[in-house]
């Protein structure tokens, strides 16, 4: 008989409870209903996204940690919903009574964010404080605590005014030199900045007809803080969490542009913020527009190019017209060069760059970058991926010694020439020499 003590047990219980509520919500959860589960102690909170039924979530809690109507009211604030919802624990009970778990059910993905990994204290400051905001002096003091949901209709400079203050205090928005990627959709701009950035942070695959902005500054902790009609700043322990809540609010469809700021420990950050801006010539104008208004107040532009899409006219002429319009300094970053391997091609490409792009518009260089292998690289670096992962990827190689190199011959010492072949520390030393990084 084996003896399972009571922390191993619950975390069995935990892993069926997950592999259940999934199994649940691709079989028969419908939209703009929330399911909620108890299991030793725990409540899921299961569903479909609201704004995309595509995507599953399920948020863990502690039951003792929020009860009653509280759930309901915590939930439209945390996932920005309306109170059109409905809240059903039967469907899921009932289902629960027939499952079976399998190896193939577990495969099945879903977005989790698990608050039973942080503290009871911390919980209760982020999440089940009071709307009404706090005076300022005590926001202050208390080093803008962990968060605050502020919504005024009345006051319409209350929102701006706290704003300004998180910005100052945790985003440092006035000590940094502002450099944004621009780029039309499928470029690879978010893939850029996690390659930058050594973590796959932003979301790679969002959404035609999302319009978000996402500023990414420096701190040693996970601070996020979403601008709308109304003004939430979160602070997270676990970095999962961080980047579960990031992905659900940059993919999420909303009528109107909102600017996301995020705070990463990368010290290529001290001293710029990255903007990651909405992906132009999409379905919709305003993301043009949204991208322009943010180019207006930037140090720099990162122009990102796709080699096989180079020309590609209607951008010729909007970066024209931009640099001629508010002459920010800028540079080109020629992304996804691993699909150009010989360098024949290489150099026949930057000369289609110079002949149709580099003697039009004034700028500081061009670099020719793999955001996809940089970010293997810097993930195999930080543990975040392994050996086995590199060499099953079809798309990374890379040539030693005039052979190349992948599959079951990429090795360890691989790993090295990877990053150094996808051009991004040259980009990423370009901006350290520029902004003293």
């Amino acid at each position: 008989m084996k003896i399972v003590d009571k922390g191993e047990a619950m975390l069995s219980e935990k892993k069926y409870s997950i592999q259940m509520i999934t199994s649940f919500l691709h079989e028969v959860a419908k939209k703009n209903e929330v399911y909620k589960f108890t299991q030793d102690d725990i409540t899921y909170l299961a569903l479909k996204n609201i704004h995309d039924e595509s995507e599953l979530q399920l948020i863990i809690i502690p039951s003792t940690w929020i009860q009653g109507k509280k759930i309901r009211n915590w939930l439209a604030d945390y996932l920005v919903l309306t109170n059109n919802f409905k809240m059903n624990s039967v469907a899921i009970e009932k289902f629960n009574k027939n499952f079976t778990p399998n190896n193939e059910k577990s495969n099945l993905e879903i977005q989790i964010i698990d608050f039973t990994l942080e503290e009871k204290n911390v919980f209760d400051k982020i999440f089940l404080q009071p709307k009404k905001a706090k005076i300022w002096s005590a926001l202050y003091d208390e080093y803008l605590s962990h968060k605050y949901l502020i919504v005024d209709k009345k006051k319409s400079d209350l929102i701006e005014k706290y704003k300004m203050l998180f910005q100052k205090e945790i985003f440092k928005v006035n000590k940094t030199k502002k450099v944004c990627v621009v780029s039309p959709f499928t470029y690879g701009k978010s893939a850029l900045i996690n390659s930058l950035l050594g973590r796959k942070i932003l979301a790679e695959d969002i959404l035609v007809k999302t319009a978000k902005v996402t500023t990414i500054n420096y701190n040693a902790q996970f601070w996020l803080m979403k601008e709308g009609n109304q003004l939430f700043v979160e602070k997270y322990k676990e970095i999962g969490n961080f980047k579960s809540r990031l992905g659900y609010l940059t993919t999420i469809n909303e009528n109107q542009g909102h600017v996301i700021n995020v705070t990463l420990d990368n010290p290529t950050l001290k001293n710029i913020t990255l903007i990651d801006t909405p992906g132009l010539f999409g379905k919709f104008s305003q993301h043009d527009e949204i991208t322009e208004s943010i180019i207006k107040d930037v140090d720099q532009i990162i122009y990102l190019l796709s080699p096989t899409q180079l020309g590609f006219e209607p951008y010729t002429r909007k970066i024209i017209e931009w640099q001629k319009k508010y002459n920010k300094p800028c540079i080109f970053v020629m992304n996804k060069i691993d699909l150009v391997k010989e360098e024949k091609d290489r150099q026949r490409l930057m000369e289609e760059f110079n002949e149709k792009m580099g003697h039009l518009v004034a700028h500081d260089g061009i670099f020719l970058v793999s955001a996809y292998s940089g970010l293997k690289s810097r993930l195999y670096k930080n543990a975040e991926v392994d050996l086995i992962t590199l060499k099953k990827d079809m798309l990374i190689s890379i040539k030693k010694n005039g052979e190349v190199y992948s599959g079951r011959n990429f090795t360890e010492d691989c790993v090295e020439i990877l990053e150094k072949e996808s051009g991004i520390l040259e980009l990423e030393s370009y901006l350290n020499s520029m902004y003293g990084g």
